[in-house]
């Protein structure tokens, strides 16, 4: 522990240059604790020695301080043992025999030891045996602890210090000022007596490196090291003796710390501990208010504290460890007690005075009640509802009596939770409101979840209910009870999407609303966004109705943090469904930033929303991205997604219809038997029996998809653009036989795909009506489709058609059909549909044989062929055989429908886009 300690070497050093000269020299080294002080002081022990000096050494002990002479035992001692006995004899002849009796091992002179440090001949006797020895070689006295020392020693010190200047001598020692009593009045003199003084300072970073470097550590942990310990040697060692930073207090730090506490007296350990348990930017008033000492005394604590170093930077952390390992319980609760109220008294931030009364285990400070709701709200609009959280649930304890209190404050807790425990946030709703008798509070308790935020909370069905009853909205209510009856109406129309009757019910409610109704309240908002979702989902609006309006409450909706709790993820799928692609581009854009703050709800919805807004963009790898990442989110809050969600999530995977995607999002609800809502049920139904058709069902399935689709019209969730499940069905219909059952299905859709009017759906409903029409007029539906979804910007969709289209061309002989395949394929590869460009190339190979597409080292070579390499040369670049590399090409002339490499070039940039990637594998 000796870095950067050179300048006190070194005046160490000068100082026993001068003692060796003939002049003597006191060394003090002085420090509070762990300051490195014996660490130094064996450095100049070790600088004595190499000088030539005889050097004895004496470690003060406060055990020892009632034996007189304890350290001039330890310091002269060992030289007289180590000294020819004659020589020792002469030493203490004449009047140095008066200090012999200290140096003997008799116990009977032992015991009358103490009785000589009032003989003055005893100290003639010392002074004259040391310099008998200074006499004969240079002597270096070193005492580590001086201020432990018992009496004589220290009077024996004192006459030394007096007669340094005639004999070659050096005292050094080290002080640490941790008494009060009287005994501190000899060290201080020795201590103002001193030639040289030592302060050693902190260590700094590169010097913590360098001690980790010499024990082999790793140097990359100083900078943790030295921000815990500030540099201070005994905490450093402490932390690079334990291998890091533990979260108490280690051995030997602890046993020091205890040391020092152990001898202050009562006023300077209750500052103390007033110091290191109240919050570091406690004033002076404030620590000597909770220690209970006036003025003088807390002036005197703090200078002496401040001389011990126990509270300074590094050490005060590991003090209040010490502190409260020492403090009964019971004196805890009073000391937080009496802190909270001192705190509060001089008017310190609210989360100060909270932080003592949470740890108030008792009774609870009388504050309390009022600072612990007041921090929670500051903590809350710091963005920390965890530290909410902990406030309020220690407000309720210290609250065990219902009643209006209890209510208010059940609520902001929930307020809380809605960040940490949405579950959670609702089971305190409901008892809040069940707590209070005031009609408006209990709706307004209500109101603190949104329609969403409901999803699955079933036990607040009857008071939503009851508390709308007693709170009519009508248009001579005041305001308050008109904003809060048309809140609870969001929320029970919300609730009741998946109850037909009920839903029946919320389309006349729209149908009185108007084609632009109010949304200047957040009531208004909430009501709105929920009446148009029921009219989108229903096909009782068209998406030239729904989009605008959908746009306007995103305006008035920027995206905040608990998106879950916020009208604004209605607004969002009824803007997608009606292609509102803009809009809500912006808006998710804003949702997604990277600093921002979102809880696993939000992130879920906002995914969601952005795949699906892909999906209709054409963007099918961006996504597929976002939708595993949904599924795997929402498999934690399946039971609880919102029918919002999850028809998002459903019919966007239904829609980019790849199997992985639906089997990951098949695992959100893995037992539709077992969901909590519904609309869960039945969606989840729906997505298994979808899965069924994909593979080919038994004729149970094929119950169970008619099943849910009879379900899906009774309630009527008819729209295509939320759920396109007839367009999904066409195939497995055709395939099993039943291409009556196919068309009156897609006539359906197509018939509502028109009537909301959003290009996308219509386009597809006339692929499938293509595919299921013989002749030209299936080639007609197919180009209408084509003309539709061109308008759409969807390249995937598109592209589909486009081969689609292509292949009727090529069943009636028309030239043109490659070109249609070829720009479908090239507009699927650009979108990331890669299955559908790739079967778009096995259309394009050998004719009448259905062909089939390069593989990816067929395609490296022709590649490399088109480019001008000869076969030698493709051989050598990819390390094969030219045989394997003719007959890749031969493959590739056959697929492609080419004579040779004449036309390879012109046919695979027609086939494929310029700079696509390609992944290679081994030619074999």
């Amino acid at each position: 522990m000796l870095e950067e300690r050179v300048d006190e070497l070194a005046a160490a050093q000068r100082a026993l240059a001068a003692a060796l000269s003939g002049r003597g020299q006191l060394v003090v080294v002085e420090g509070g604790i762990g300051a490195g002080k014996s660490a130094l002081l064996a450095a100049v022990a070790g600088l004595g020695a190499a000088a030539g000096m005889w050097v004895s050494s004496a470690h003060a002990t406060r055990l020892e301080r009632e034996f007189g002479g304890a350290v001039v035992r330890q310091l002269l001692c060992p030289v007289l043992a180590v000294t020819p006995a004659s020589s020792a004899a002469g030493w203490l002849a004449g009047p140095a025999a008066a200090a012999a009796p200290l140096f003997s091992d008799d116990p009977t002179v032992l015991a009358a030891v103490s009785r000589l440090q009032h003989d003055p001949d005893v100290g003639y006797g010392l002074r004259l045996v040391v310099r008998r020895i200074c006499a004969q070689r240079p002597l270096l006295l070193v005492v580590d602890d001086l201020q432990r020392a018992d009496a004589l020693s220290l009077a024996f010190l004192a006459d030394l210090v007096g007669c340094r200047d005639e004999v070659p001598l050096v005292l050094a020692v080290a002080v640490q000022h941790e008494t009060t009593d009287a005994q501190t009045v000899p060290v201080d003199e020795l201590v103002h007596a001193a030639d040289v003084v030592l302060r050693p300072a902190p260590l700094s970073e590169p010097a913590v490196a360098g001690i980790l470097r010499s024990v082999g550590r790793d140097p990359q942990d100083a900078a943790g090291i030295h921000r815990a310990s500030r540099g201070n040697p005994l905490v450093v060692r402490s932390l690079v003796g334990t291998g890091g930073q533990p979260s108490g207090c280690p051995s030997p730090l602890r046993e020091r710390l205890v040391q020092a506490f152990e001898v202050l007296t009562a006023d300077v350990r209750a500052y103390a501990r007033a110091m290191v348990l109240l919050p570091p930017g406690a004033g002076p008033a404030t620590v000597s208010a909770v220690a209970g000492l006036d003025e003088a005394q807390s002036r005197f604590a703090r200078r002496f504290l401040d001389r011990l170093g126990l509270l300074r930077p590094g050490l005060r952390g590991y003090a209040q460890a010490v502190v409260e390992d020492a403090m009964s319980p019971a004196e805890l609760d009073e000391f937080h007690r009496r802190a909270a109220g001192a705190l509060d008294s001089a008017g310190y931030p609210v989360d100060e005075v909270a932080d003592e009364c949470l740890a108030v285990s008792g009774t609870p400070p009388d504050c309390a009640a009022r600072v612990l709701p007041a921090a929670a709200r500051a903590a809350l609009r710091a963005h920390d509802p965890h530290r909410a959280v902990r406030y309020l649930r220690r407000a309720l304890i210290d609250c065990p009596v219902d009643g209006p209190e209890r209510s208010r404050l059940l609520a902001r807790l929930a307020e809380a939770e809605l960040w940490t425990d949405p579950v959670a946030a609702m089971r305190h709703v409901g008892r809040a409101a069940r707590l209070t008798d005031d009609v408006r509070s209990r709706a307004a308790m209500l109101s603190r979840l949104t329609p969403i935020a409901l999803t699955g909370a079933d036990d607040l069905s009857g008071l939503i209910d009851a508390a709308a009853r007693a709170l009519p909205g009508t248009p001579g209510s005041p305001p308050v009870d008109r904003e809060l009856a048309l809140r609870l109406e969001a929320r029970r129309r919300f609730r009741d999407l998946d109850d037909g009757d009920a839903l029946r019910d919320t389309l006349g409610r729209w149908a009185g609303y108007g084609s632009r109704p109010p949304i200047d309240t957040e009531a208004e908002r909430e009501l709105a966004a929920v009446l148009l979702y029921a009219a989108t989902l229903t096909v009782r609006t068209s998406a030239s109705q729904v989009g605008p309006l959908a746009a306007r409450l995103l305006e008035h909706l920027p995206y905040r943090p608990l998106l879950a709790h916020t009208p604004a993820p209605l607004a969002v799928a009824c803007a997608l469904a009606a292609g509102e692609l803009v809009d809500v581009a912006d808006w998710l854009s804003t949702a997604l930033l990277p600093d921002g703050r979102r809880t696993p709800d939000d992130l879920l919805l906002t995914l969601i929303g952005r795949a699906t807004l892909h999906w209709l963009r054409g963007a099918v790898a961006d996504c597929r991205r976002d939708l595993l990442e949904a599924a795997r989110l929402a498999r934690g809050v399946g039971a609880t997604l919102d029918p919002t969600g999850a028809i998002g999530l459903v019919s966007t995977a239904l829609k980019l219809a790849d199997r992985k995607i639906l089997d990951q999002v098949a695992r959100v609800w893995p037992d539709p038997t077992a969901a909590p809502r519904p609309h869960l049920r039945l969606l989840a139904q729906t997505l298994r029996a979808a899965l069924a058709l994909d593979r080919g069902p038994t004729p149970a399935e094929w119950d169970d998809w008619e099943q849910c689709l009879a379900e899906l019209e009774r309630l009527g969730w008819r729209n295509p653009a939320l759920l396109p499940v007839g367009s999904w069905s066409v195939r497995a219909l055709v395939a099993a036989g039943r291409g009556r059952r196919a068309r009156e299905l897609m006539e359906r859709e197509y018939d509502r795909a028109t009537w909301w009017g959003s290009p996308i759906p219509v386009g597809r409903a006339l692929r499938s009506l293509g595919r299921l029409t013989e002749g030209p007029a299936g080639v007609d539906l197919i180009a209408r489709s084509a003309d539709v979804l061109a308008e759409s910007g969807n390249d995937a969709e598109l592209g589909r058609t486009l081969i689609e289209y292509g292949v009727r061309l090529r069943a009636v002989g028309r030239p043109d059909a490659a070109d249609q395949v070829v720009r479908g394929m090239r507009l699927a590869r650009r979108a990331g549909a890669d299955e559908v460009a790739d079967r778009a190339a096995a259309l394009l190979g050998e004719p009448g044989r259905g062909g089939a597409p390069l593989t990816p080292a067929e395609l490296k070579v022709a590649r490399l062929s088109a480019g001008g390499s000869s076969n030698r040369q493709i051989a050598e670049l990819l390390g094969v055989t030219r045989r394997a590399v003719e007959k890749n090409l031969t493959s590739c002339y056959r697929k492609l429908g080419v004579p040779g490499r004449a036309m390879l070039a012109a046919k695979l940039a027609e086939l494929f886009p310029a700079g696509e990637a390609v992944n290679g594998e081994p030619l074999r």
